[in-house]
């Protein structure tokens, strides 16, 4: 399952529409799909098959319904993503931890 959530402006996916930028979110979304399916294809070269969402849901709860809406055997994530501070010593980045108790057991979570 993948979630993409565009940097440095916090919320674009969410705040587009309402700001009237709709067509920056259109080519945004468009982008977002193509690296996603770009993704998914490398996937299945390697033979494993992958789930990919474009959502303006918060990544935690996209990745959790992607996983059940697609009946994922798991959830492949890695323990920090764009969040990372450097020099922090953090265990588990936001949206893992928060993938973690969204799946609430539904889905089984590898954190890598």
């Amino acid at each position: 399952i993948a979630c993409s959530q565009e940097r440095p402006a916090p919320g674009i996916g969410i705040r587009g529409l309402e700001f009237g930028v709709e067509e920056m979110y259109e080519q945004l979304v468009a982008r977002i799909e193509k690296e996603l399916a770009e993704a998914a294809a490398h996937c299945q070269e390697a033979g494993v098959k992958a789930a990919t969402i474009c959502t303006a849901d918060p990544p935690e709860v996209g990745i959790v319904k992607a996983a059940i809406e697609t009946d994922a055997r798991m959830i492949v994530i890695g323990v920090k993503g764009v969040g990372e501070r450097k020099g922090e010593r953090t265990h588990l980045g936001s949206t893992v931890n928060r993938v973690l108790h969204e799946a609430g057991g539904k889905t089984p979570v590898l954190v890598v």
